[in-house]
């Protein structure tokens, strides 16, 4: 798989796991008491299983520039 190919792939990745984050913050979920710890939970699975695929090198690029 060629460069542009894998980020393409980790870019609909990341906006496939982003989906329930984005979710929670247009519901409101994390405006309620707790909910700030509650971001920082997600946005740490959010993470983790968006690493822990190996996808090597792009990975890192990818997710700097989606970072949130």
């Amino acid at each position: 798989m060629n460069e542009s190919a894998a980020k393409r792939k980790c870019e609909l990745e990341l906006r496939t796991l982003y989906t329930p984050v984005n979710s929670a913050l247009q519901d409101g979920r994390y405006l309620k008491p707790g909910g700030y710890q509650e971001y920082l939970d997600d946005k740490k699975k959010f993470r983790k299983a968006y690493l822990g695929d190996g996808k090597g090198y792009v990975v890192s690029d990818t997710l700097n520039v989606f970072a949130f």
